[in-house]
């Protein structure tokens, strides 16, 4: 090819000077079309920020009644917000799983069943980015990140150490601290920074000065230290407290606000902001009896799944709010899109398009969870949701765009419309539910203790 290439120059009588000129001169016109389009020339950093238990309708940035994120609302005014963000499971494990390989749980193994590690040979997008000379650090919170599970892999600084508190959690404001303690130490080379948030599962106890903001509306003598169990909030229910309870939980959201606050501001101070692809999501919600469920890992309705997902592209000046349906297996192929390398087996699509505006094709979602002993599936083809429990043989069809609560089963009528498009979405489902489980583990006794006090395992 080189001497064809050769030829052919010599055939117009371009000499070997000439051509080393058109060569500077292309790319030099490469660089000058990069600026142009507002891109930088070399790839940016990405930093990935997951927030553990936080349900996109608990955030007024999403319109929620109560002020949770009025910080995080006025940096959104520079991303692109998507309304409507899914994440492909109920639960840690195996929604982080989905976050950081770009596949679902069937997938890539872990969480499938119960507390499994994922498959060993599924890559990650710290193991991508790192192969293309990034930088790659985490600071994670839980049990469920261990390195155990295989979370950890292609992290050259995995900062996983949930040993500040009782229940194997640390606050906010620490794991800032330690993000923008590894940005201080990190070299020039693009980097590719996690951040997970883990405040807003349970316990509810937010610190000041976000702690009183909603609960002050309660009688004194009720206290978040007094909720700490799964029990407790049945019987908090029962009692008539459950109010209490959730505004305990958007307390917590709002320290995260606040927190995330304080690390977008040390980003631009420090330059970083601007230059940076930098990524918000969720790994699932968190339920309060909308559909006879406390908690997360037993339900696929919207307030375990539906997640926030907002993105500030590098250079990006001004805010856009997308309709466009995404899932968190978005992430990876959307971080190496702008990372200039190519996707290998992802369930997911770059966001690149949807970011920027464009028309974007109509694609399926999807949701899995065998946690507590529950096989369920759900299906999201716009504005439609298929949910299936594989146990019970039970099946609800949601039109999402009118009834984004989920109150009204389709199938409980007599269309065959809607049973048709229900037996269609199945189909379509069963090639994504195939797969197998990821390795089990034994967990050692310090880690089984936190997820005991966590509520995950007896």
């Amino acid at each position: 090819m080189q001497r064809e290439r050769q030829g052919i120059l010599a055939g117009m009588g371009i000499g070997k000077r000439m051509e080393v000129v058109l060569r500077a001169a292309i790319i030099i016109a490469a660089a000058l079309t990069v600026a142009a389009c507002g891109q930088p020339a070399e790839p940016p950093s990405v930093v990935l920020i997951v927030l553990d238990t936080v349900r996109a309708d608990h955030m007024s940035l999403y319109g929620y009644e109560r002020d949770t994120t009025p910080r995080l609302a006025r940096w959104a005014r520079q991303g692109t917000v998507f309304e409507n963000g899914f994440s492909a499971a109920a639960w840690t494990l195996p929604g982080v799983g989905s976050i950081f390989t770009g596949l679902y749980p069937s997938q890539h193994g872990a969480g499938l069943s119960g507390p499994s590690r994922m498959h060993d040979e599924v890559p990650t997008l710290a193991e991508e980015l790192s192969g293309i000379g990034y930088e790659t650090a985490a600071v994670a919170n839980v049990s469920f990140l261990a390195p155990l599970f295989g979370l950890n892999r292609g992290f050259a600084h995995y900062d996983y150490d949930p040993a500040d508190a009782e229940d194997g959690t640390r606050r906010a404001d620490v794991s800032v601290d330690r993000a923008l303690a590894w940005l201080n130490e990190r070299s020039d080379a693009p980097s590719f920074l996690v951040l997970h948030l883990f405040d807003a599962h349970r316990f509810y106890d937010a610190p000041p000065p976000a702690r009183g903001v909603f609960t002050g509306e309660f009688a004194a003598d009720y206290d978040p230290a007094t909720l700490p169990t799964l029990e407790s909030r049945v019987e908090a229910e029962r009692r008539g407290d459950m109010d209490f309870h959730v505004a305990a939980y958007d307390e917590e959201i709002l320290w995260i606000d606040i927190q995330l606050d304080r690390f977008f501001s040390e980003l631009r101070e420090r330059g970083l902001f601007d230059s940076t692809l930098v990524i918000l999501t969720g790994d699932h919600g968190e339920a309060f009896r909308e559909h006879g469920q406390i908690a997360h890992g037993s339900s696929l309705h919207n307030e375990v799944i539906r997640v926030p997902m907002i993105v500030w592209e590098p250079g990006q000046a001004t805010g856009r709010r997308s309709l466009v349906p995404v899932s968190t297996v978005d992430i990876v192929p959307t971080a190496l899109d702008y990372a200039g390398a190519a996707a290998g087996e992802t369930s997911g699509f770059s966001l690149r398009a949807a970011i920027r505006g464009e028309e974007v094709a109509p694609r399926a979602i999807f949701a899995q969870n065998r946690f507590y002993g529950t096989d369920l599936t759900a299906l999201i083809r716009w504005p439609l949701k298929l949910l299936q429990n594989h146990d019970k043989a039970g099946r609800w069809l949601y039109d999402l765009e009118a009834d984004p609560g989920e109150t009204t089963n389709l199938l409980d009528g007599e269309d065959s419309e809607f049973m048709r498009l229900a037996n269609a979405m199945r189909r379509e489902a069963r090639a994504f539910r195939q797969g197998r489980a990821g390795a089990e583990v034994t967990m050692s006794p310090e880690i089984a203790a936190q997820l005991r006090a966590l509520g995950y395992i007896q």
